[in-house]
């Protein structure tokens, strides 16, 4: 008698080890699983709960500075270290990783308007309101004054040079003075420092003038001007290092050309430019952060209207930052908030604030572009993640499988109510939601009143203007 049986290899069903996961056997056919999109949007509702559940962005503070933070800059070549200005004229350097200061020095005797990093990340530049621009040194080694060894003590032939050297390294990690490598004094305070990211060379801004230097010079080796007002700050392009950008107190952004010598264009708005900076990965993109709670973002190549408006402050915007990614970009603001923007996107994805942080007038992108640093009037450096609900350290891999998966969900479900409400939720200080609710009514009155004004006007007047261009008064070349 003949009978047959099924018979399958035992490898398909079994696991390798305990640890492993039971392998399952599915068919992929829609006709089976007619209920998949509903399932998967209840899911996607819970990943929506989970991810906001877990939002909890703020990392550490990094107390020590005396006065506010107004100035930052991070190394291109070190992931922890990053120098901070403080209103005292003092620059700290820090270990972000342990949330210690590795270096200290009152550098100014007022408050320090600018930082800067050179491109070898060997060396840094500040200025003041006390007109001096100042060179130092980068290298751990020479900033903490490292003791020297026995035998090298010995081979110097004095015993007292390592407690010297261990005297002046104390000196400095608690606030001593150290004599720069190099060191400029002008007749009026200077705004802004930015080192180009391919020379040694590096720019200023003050008084009416945007100045060029060579370290190894005593004079700017370019000075360029378009006007006699004051010029408030000036940042480089970092894919085109001959093209600068200022802004200054005549509400005007200004394109320079360094290799001519003569500005390009002039962009003047209805409202002060309080910063700006170009964006990394599209050379020809930069964004204005302004004193009408907005940034704008303008393609040089056309300045008659801004590519993007961002909006959901309700203080001024008073320091922005691109991620070295080039796809989004963190703005401080005098609301006591620090906002993360996509670059394209008109409203922001995430909102930061402490109870403690009063405003914020620095901020910055770790080079990883997985953490946000800000510097506030409240003497603190605060630590953030750029993804609020990220955890930190390494994942295994099923549990990256579940975030990926998680954020298909979201991604995916995304525009649907429930979902959208839940991701959107930000809990926010009443004096925020009530200054936006007045913000949102001031806005709604005056859109109804242009709406009857172009009602009952004859076409001609009728003319409403954009909202990408009615901040912009005039452009001039």
């Amino acid at each position: 008698m003949k009978i047959k049986m099924l018979s399958r290899p035992t490898g398909d069903t079994t696991r390798d080890s305990k640890k492993a996961v039971f392998k399952v056997s599915s068919n992929p056919d829609p006709t089976l699983h007619p209920f998949e999109r509903a399932r998967e949007y209840k899911r996607a509702v819970t990943a929506a709960k989970l991810e906001r559940m877990h939002a909890k962005p703020f990392v550490r503070a990094l107390e020590g500075h005396a006065d506010g933070v107004y100035s930052m800059a991070a190394s291109p070549t070190s992931l922890v270290a990053l120098l901070s200005g403080s209103g005292d004229g003092e620059v700290r350097i820090w270990d972000v990783a342990h949330a210690k200061t590795m270096w200290s020095v009152f550098a100014h005797d007022g408050a320090v308007k600018g930082l800067s990093v050179g491109y070898d990340g060997t060396s840094f530049v500040s200025c003041g309101d006390d007109g001096t621009i100042k060179q130092y040194s980068l290298s751990l080694e020479s900033l903490l004054g490292a003791v020297p060894t026995a035998e090298e003590s010995s081979a110097a032939g004095s015993a007292a040079a390592s407690s010297a050297s261990a005297a002046a390294s104390a000196a400095a990690v608690a606030g001593g003075t150290v004599d720069p490598l190099n060191s400029w004094t002008l007749r009026y305070p200077v705004t802004g420092v930015d080192c180009r990211r391919m020379d040694e060379t590096f720019l200023s801004s003050g008084g009416s003038y945007v100045e060029v230097w060579n370290p190894h010079r005593a004079s700017p080796v370019q000075r360029l001007t378009w006007g006699a007002d004051t010029v408030s700050c000036v940042r480089c392009s970092p894919s085109e290092r001959h093209v600068v950008a200022s802004a200054g107190t005549d509400r005007a952004v200004t394109l320079y050309d360094t290799r001519s010598g003569n500005p390009l264009r002039k962009l003047i708005m209805k409202m002060s430019v309080n910063a700006i900076d170009w964006n990394p990965r599209e050379p020809m993109n930069f964004v204005a952060a302004c004193e009408d709670h907005n940034l704008y973002t303008f393609d040089m190549r056309r300045l008659d209207r801004a590519r993007t408006v961002h909006k959901d402050f309700v203080g001024a915007a008073m320091a922005v930052r691109f991620s070295p990614t080039g796809k989004e970009f963190v703005a401080g603001s005098y609301d006591r908030t620090v906002r993360l923007f996509p670059a394209a996107g008109g409203r922001s994805r995430e909102v930061y604030y402490t109870k403690r942080m009063q405003r914020v007038f620095a901020v910055h992108y770790s080079a990883d572009a997985k953490y946000v640093l800000s510097g506030s009037d409240d003497a603190n450096v605060r630590v953030w993640r750029a993804r609020a609900s990220e955890a930190g350290g390494k994942l295994r891999e099923r549990e990256r499988a579940a975030v990926e998966y998680r954020q298909a969900l979201t991604k995916r479900f995304g525009h649907l109510p429930e979902v959208r409400r839940i991701l959107k939720y930000r809990a926010l200080p009443g004096s925020l939601k009530k200054a936006a609710k007045r913000k949102r009514e001031a806005a709604d009155s005056e859109n109804r009143k242009l709406e009857n004004r172009r009602i009952h006007s004859k076409d001609s007047e009728a003319t409403r203007e954009g909202e990408r261009s009615k901040r912009i008064a005039r452009e001039r070349v």
